[in-house]
């Protein structure tokens, strides 16, 4: 961790993950479960070549159109419903503004897997290392039943 921190330290974030807005790596976050990232470009190409890959236009397309969309990242039925789940609560709470949604995501940690999470709250949230660390710690605490439950307030708050 040492030597994490003093990488860190030095070069500071990376944004190491590709795509154009905050949007595009949360959708990428999502699609890239289970299959190669070829493929996920491909699917968000298909949203971006039709003009769709914008939360509001999201929210209102029917489920299977979506799926149709991102059929090249692999079992696209299911990554249609996360999806759909993740922008449906995106454009709800926040009206689609990555700026006001920040790294609140932890209604949805339940529905990606743990690298999806801290790619999402790193690089689409915006979030320094500790508040990934602080929601990989949740997790954990979550899994054991153990722990004082305070670290989805940290992540709420920023911390």
């Amino acid at each position: 961790m040492a030597l994490y921190e003093t990488l860190y330290s030095f070069y500071g974030p990376q944004h190491w993950w590709p795509g154009d807005t905050p949007f595009e790596i949360a959708v990428g976050a999502i699609l890239t479960q289970n299959t190669n990232w070829g493929n996920v470009e491909k699917a968000i190409g298909n949203l971006k070549k039709h003009k769709m890959l914008n939360a509001k236009v999201i929210h209102q397309m029917p489920i299977d159109q979506l799926a149709s969309l991102i059929r090249p990242s692999g079992y696209y039925n299911i990554k249609a419903k996360r999806l759909r789940a993740f922008i449906d609560y995106f454009v709800g709470s926040y009206g689609g503004c990555a700026a006001r949604f920040g790294g609140r995501v932890l209604a949805f940690l339940h529905l990606f897997g743990r690298d999806a999470v801290d790619d999402f709250l790193g690089e689409a949230g915006d979030l320094d290392h500790q508040s990934v660390h602080a929601a990989d710690e949740e997790h954990v605490e979550q899994r054991r039943g153990d722990g004082d439950g305070q670290a989805a307030g940290r992540i709420e708050q920023g911390l």
